[in-house]
């Protein structure tokens, strides 16, 4: 089964909204600066288009809604007891 160009389009709109949803804000922020992101961008992009290289020029931090607040407290709790 092939993916057509608009599914490859879509993931590579979504992987960066998948991994902060994977992840808690201060490891997504260290990941955001590492150059692990850069390179699964690029795994995501060069499919759609033969980039050389890629930049991430800015980003912005939306306001949680109480139900993400709620699950992300019971994360780092989880993780403070582990």
């Amino acid at each position: 089964m092939t993916v057509n160009g608009k599914t490859r389009v879509r993931r590579a709109r979504e992987f960066p909204k998948a991994k902060v949803s994977e992840q808690l804000l201060k490891k997504f922020v260290l990941y955001t600066l590492s150059s692990q992101i850069y390179n699964e961008l690029y795994d995501q992009i060069k499919a759609i288009y033969p980039a050389k290289k890629i930049e991430i020029r800015s980003s912005e931090i939306f306001e949680l809604t109480k139900e993400v607040r709620r699950a992300k407290k019971e994360e780092e709790t989880e993780a403070d007891v582990a």
